[in-house]
Order: C-alpha cells, then structure tokens, then sequence
C-alpha cells in the first residue's frame, strides 16, 4: 500500500467517524441512550480523534520535522502515538461521565500510556538486525 493510499483511507474513514459521532450527538438523548448507544459514541469519539491524530502526527513527522526515515516508519509511528493519545482521551471522557476521573487516575493513565510509549521504543532500538540473506 502506498503513501498516498493510506493517507485517502484513513482520510475517508476519520470522515465516516466524524459523521458517525455527528449523528450520535445530534440523534441522541443522554437519558435515554442504551450502553450499546454509548458504546458507539465512545467507539466513534475513539476513531475520529485517532484519525486526525494520525494525520496530523504523519504531517507534521514528515513536512515540519524533516524526518528522514522511511514514509512507512513515519506513518507507523504517528499511527502508534494517535492510537495511544485516542485511548487516553476517550478513556478520560468516559471516566468523566462516570464521575470517576481524579487527578490521581488522571496522572496513572497519563504514567501508563508513557510506559507503554517507551516499551515500544525499547523494543524497536533493542531488536536484533537480521542478517543479509
């Protein structure tokens, strides 16, 4: 898959999360809704902030930054760090919802996403090269 291919797909579906997620808030009454409703709110919430993320982590790695790895390690990386960001806000939002977001739970998520940031940055720098075949 292209540079290009993987930036239109992703394009289009943070565009289909977005109108998913527009549709859930204007469509929706809180009182009302059903967890499997809820479910597709924080699933839509999740896909939409980790599409823009996305593309606006492979923008800036590649145009502002300058990186001169590969497009596909860029894309990779960004992809990874919108992911976890994604995970992290969307939790948040529903612990909010619950009343259970604290500053504590905030400070644990925030020290496990870096966590897991860094095991995978250990693992790419302490992978083992394979030898030339």
């Amino acid at each position: 898959m292209t540079v290009k291919h993987y930036l239109l797909i992703v394009v289009l579906s943070t565009l289909l999360a977005g109108a998913s997620l527009g549709l859930l808030l204007t469509g929706t009454r809180p009182e009302t809704a059903t967890g499997v409703m809820m479910g597709m709110l924080y699933g839509s919430v999740f896909l939409f902030i980790a599409g823009v993320l996305a593309l606006l982590g492979t923008v800036l790695r590649t145009t502002v930054l300058h990186k001169h790895d590969a497009p596909s390690r860029q894309i990779l990386i960004a992809t990874r760090q919108a992911i976890l960001l994604s995970l992290l806000l969307t939790l948040g939002l529903y612990l909010q919802a619950h009343r259970q977001l604290h500053g504590w739970v905030i400070l644990a998520m925030i020290g496990g996403v870096t966590l897991l940031e860094m095991l995978f940055i250990s693992v790419r720098i302490h992978r083992p090269s394979l030898p030339n075949s």
